[in-house]
């Protein structure tokens, strides 16, 4: 039976839904004595400020040579006896200072010598293992990482971060990563590995392009394709890095066909055909809860009736139905003409990332 163009449409219908409800559901020295008075033969005692008995004159002795000498060489060899004599010819005044710098300097206490006191050694930080020093950095990078959606839904990204430490802080920064870890996020990041194993350029040019703001799922999605075909079918991605339009970076247009070709790899003929020759059809639509939603129609040869408005009323009617905005930015979809392709399996089908319609088919 061959879908007519109601039919058509309402095959559109039925896929926008299943994707929309896919989409929906899933701290840093003592002081110097003063010198000794030289004792005269004569001292003469200094009348005391305070009315005091006049002491008796001093007799006054005529010292020989020799006994002076003898008197001077008994001073100077006992500093005690000439400190003594000293205080003694003094004035009160005098012998209480001359006393006091002699008590000063007997108990002079000598300046401590300071102790160097040795620097702690610090002890070393235990060493991370690469994995520990992943989770770690992850942990700061990434909002919900300590709290998972699933026990195990950073392992990927760890993969990639012990692949090529700077690639994986790279996907840890990504835009659409920071809000959760569901399934269009999770394809990504797994194809990113899959991609890095086969072209490590590649892989670091097309995260680049899923990091581009304001987030586009086509994008993500680009990346998710591109992974797949680099760990299923690495022939058939030789072929695709080959074209001259692949080698020189994806334009938007570019990066939706690849999301929906590799969903058709399996069929030779519609794979190498679509290679070699693609017509498209693209629009904008506002959608009442999504807003700006691209629209994105790719076959062989022209393609066949309205395809455009019939995904943008699958589309309005998916939203009503579900009363939730739909869940990707772009809509992309593959017609194949199943005349010419004979054998090919789908009647119509919804990827999640794109749908494929049959036409001229007996589905």
């Amino acid at each position: 039976m061959v879908l007519t163009p109601g039919g058509v449409r309402a095959g559109l219908a039925l896929a926008l839904l299943s994707l929309a409800m896919a989409g929906c559901t899933s701290p840093p020295s003592p002081a110097d004595l003063p010198p000794a008075a030289t004792p005269t033969s004569t001292p003469t005692a200094t009348p005391a400020p305070t009315p005091a008995p006049t002491p008796p004159p001093a007799a006054t002795a005529t010292a020989t040579p020799t006994a002076a000498a003898t008197s001077t060489a008994t001073a100077a060899a006992t500093p005690t006896s000439a400190a003594t004599s000293a205080a003694t010819a003094a004035t009160p005044a005098a012998a209480a200072t001359a006393t006091a710098a002699a008590t000063a300097a007997a108990t002079a206490t000598a300046t401590p010598t300071p102790t160097a006191t040795s620097t702690p050694t610090a002890t070393p930080s235990p060493t991370l293992t690469p994995e520990e020093a992943a989770r770690a950095a992850l942990s700061r990078l990434l909002p919900w990482y300590d709290n998972p959606p699933y026990t195990l839904a950073a392992v990927p990204i760890i993969e990639v971060w012990l692949k090529d430490p700077q690639l994986g802080r790279e996907l840890a920064r990504a835009p659409w990563l920071q809000d959760g870890l569901g399934p269009l996020e999770s394809s990504a990041v797994y194809g990113l590995s899959h991609l890095y194993d086969w072209d490590p350029d590649l892989a670091r040019r097309m995260l680049a392009d899923s990091a581009e703001e304001p987030v586009r799922t086509l994008n993500v999605d680009t990346l998710s394709a591109l992974g797949e075909l680099a760990w299923l079918y690495p022939a058939s991605l030789r072929r695709l890095q080959a074209r001259v339009w692949f080698a020189d970076g994806l334009s938007m247009e570019e990066r939706a066909f690849v999301v929906v070709l590799w969903r058709v790899v399996g069929d030779e003929a519609i794979f190498t055909d679509l290679l070699e020759e693609r017509s498209t059809l693209t629009a904008t639509i506002d959608l009442p809860l999504s807003g700006t939603v691209g629209l994105w129609a790719f076959g062989h040869q022209a393609i066949e009736g309205d395809v455009l408005g019939a995904m943008e009323d699958g589309a309005l009617a998916a939203e009503r139905v579900m009363a939730s905005p739909f869940p990707v930015t772009d809509i992309i979809l593959l017609q194949v003409n199943v005349e010419r392709y004979e054998g090919y399996g789908y009647g119509g089908a919804n990827f999640r990332d794109s749908m494929v319609l049959s036409t001229g088919s007996d589905w």
